[in-house]
């Protein structure tokens, strides 16, 4: 079956590359100047942060934790425009992500917001009466935009026989991408942006006084720092075909997706309050929204959302292992 776009001229494919690679190096300078800000603020005498947020170790390691992700879309972004292979290869796998976590979130908050809004409804002033479209189905759209109509237009892209001829056209030369499967790819990407949120939580104050009440021991972070090391090796052995790499990333993605669910419900049961409390002073007009929001349980419907995410993403992942296990396993009884 072929994608869209398949029988447009080369020239045509090599403008959109270049259109594509100016979004993802727009994407990589707002993370850039994230990290730039996280860096000034981490000066002595440029910002104070509250003590009870660790001090200085907010901004130091927001920095660290924006740099990887503005290096990749920077990287992406430039090799767009270049036509190069790795670069089609890299996007295609982020797109595949992004669209599939983007139509879950999609249709979870088709179920959700309508009940939000309609809560927070008595809030706000009465609106005049006018033929421009409610604010509900102004955010869906944009949800919608972000989260399924930008990433699927990417991987339609991306995918296209033409936009792969053109990149190898312009690339003639084999790249490591070539060797390694999309599943692989995406693989390896959720293994590493999972590494970067293991590292954040465990080395946040802030995130773990929001997500447990309190600052984690030194065992806790060293757990935590030990599965982003292992989440990054198992990347790495993705993308060289390893099976025991294979092995580790269902481990530890199974892992995660428990540990996940645990923490979202376990904010959950703490409650809507208690957690904008925990973030710092609440003004009045959000604990009127908060106070109307809390018989909805919204932090239940995240539990839900983010259970259903470490699924999906643990199934994914078993299952590839799976297949790639069979496969080397028949390639390697059919060699002499």
């Amino acid at each position: 079956m072929s994608s869209i776009g398949d029988d447009a001229p080369a020239t045509s494919h090599g403008t959109v590359l270049v259109l594509f690679g100016i979004v993802e190096i727009a994407a990589g300078v707002l993370y850039l100047a994230k990290a730039v800000i996280y860096a000034l603020l981490s000066v002595p005498g440029v910002a104070s942060l509250p003590a009870r947020y660790g001090g200085l170790e907010v901004p130091l390691l927001e920095t660290a934790v924006s740099l990887p992700p503005a290096s990749f879309f920077l990287a992406i972004g430039f090799g767009s425009i270049l036509a190069r292979r790795w670069a089609r290869a890299l996007a295609l796998a982020f797109s595949a992500l992004w669209l599939a976590a983007g139509t879950l979130g999609t249709v979870f908050l088709a179920f959700c917001l309508p009940r939000i809004f309609a809560a927070l409804k008595p809030l706000s002033e009465p609106a005049a009466r006018s033929v421009s479209l409610s604010p509900e189905i102004r955010a869906y759209a944009c949800i919608a935009l972000v989260g399924v109509v930008l990433p699927g237009a990417s991987v339609l892209f991306y995918a296209s026989r033409a936009t792969k001829a053109e990149c190898e056209r312009r690339d003639p030369d084999e790249r490591w991408t070539d060797r390694v499967p999309l599943a692989a790819l995406a693989t390896a990407m959720l293994l590493a942006v999972g590494a970067l949120l293991a590292l954040d939580l465990g080395f946040s104050p802030s995130r773990q006084i929001l997500f447990f009440g309190h600052p984690l021991g030194a065992g806790a972070r060293a757990a935590a720092a030990a599965v982003a090391a292992v989440e990054i090796a198992a990347a790495w052995g993705v993308c060289r075909m390893d099976r025991r790499a294979w092995a580790a990333a269902a481990a530890v993605m199974a892992l995660r997706g428990a540990a996940d669910a645990a923490i979202a419900l376990r904010i959950a049961r703490t409650g809507l309050g208690a957690i904008a409390a925990a973030a710092g002073p609440v003004r009045p007009e959000s604990r009127a929204a908060i106070e109307r929001l809390e018989p909805l349980h919204p932090l239940g419907m995240v539990a839900a959302f983010v259970t259903a995410l470490a699924i999906a993403a643990f199934a994914f992942v078993g299952w590839n292992a799976l297949r790639f296990g069979r496969a080397r396993a028949r390639a390697a009884a059919d060699s002499p």
